[in-house]
């Protein structure tokens, strides 16, 4: 490592901004956790209520049994591209399935 070179620390951005732009978050944290749960229970309780297994699931999306289980849990939430796949799977719409309406 060379000395000469001034190695300068920069500050860091507060408030999750990005170049004077806004923070491009809808929710807060513990909303968008809430919601993650939301979901994760009603995947949970479709699934359950069709009789399917988790790795029956996961087969129709082509993912792990695992991801199934963290979409399930609230550890992770299904990618928009996924979306459509589970409403497929567990015979549902995507409104329902994001609880936009109440069926």
């Amino acid at each position: 490592m060379n000395d000469s070179i001034d190695q300068t620390v920069r500050p860091r951005r507060v408030g999750g901004s990005r170049k004077g732009f806004p923070s491009k978050r809808l929710l807060t944290q513990a909303d968008e956790q809430a919601f993650r749960l939301q979901v994760a229970n009603r995947i949970r309780d479709l699934r359950q209520a069709l009789g399917m297994y988790q790795r029956e699931l996961a087969a129709h999306l082509g993912v792990s049994q695992a991801r199934i289980a963290h979409y399930e849990t609230g550890r992770g939430a299904p990618r928009l591209h996924e979306v459509p796949m589970i409403c497929r799977a567990l015979k549902c719409d995507p409104n329902s399935l994001l609880q936009f309406t109440n069926d």
